[in-house]
């Protein structure tokens, strides 16, 4: 089975639903240690940012969730 990777790069300009900013990547610079030039950082994003799939039960009240779907 050949597979293709149609997933979008995760930028803070990356397009969310309805444009809402609420819902727009944050990249944070948790810490930073200038003795070993090393950085910490996170990504808080809501988990419908970019490229995924959604279960049903997204949308259905009984619909399945991911991992019941074979």
């Amino acid at each position: 089975m050949k597979i293709y990777d149609i997933s979008l790069e995760i930028k803070k300009d990356t397009p969310v639903w309805k444009n809402k900013d609420g819902k727009r990547p944050k990249f944070i610079i948790t810490a930073q240690y200038n003795k070993n030039k090393m950085n910490e950082s996170r990504i808080d994003m809501d988990l419908h940012t970019g490229t995924h799939a959604d279960a049903y039960f997204h949308m259905l009240a009984k619909g399945k969730k991911i991992d019941q779907i074979s």
